[in-house]
């Protein structure tokens, strides 16, 4: 895993190789990346595919469970 450390939501979106929008949907819990996405998301920040499609911050490295938002109301109430 290569830490990646960005001070704009468009740069972060940069290094994972997506655009700005796409990645504020995933953020903000309005889309979930598809299953290469969310792969290549998961090797370049250590972000569980748990954290991506459920929001569950269970697994989730410590430095990132604090800077990640809780998706997991979100994920709820979609399935819901």
């Amino acid at each position: 895993m290569v830490a990646i450390e960005c001070k704009t939501q468009s740069e972060f979106a940069s290094r994972l190789d997506i655009n700005q929008p796409t990645l504020n949907n995933y953020l903000k819990g309005h889309r979930r990346p598809d299953l290469d996405t969310a792969i290549k998301i998961q090797v370049k920040t250590g972000a569980t595919l748990d954290w991506i499609y459920l929001g569950d911050r269970s697994g989730l490295p410590v430095r990132l469970a604090t800077a990640l938002p809780d998706l997991s109301d979100r994920s709820a109430e979609k399935a819901g």
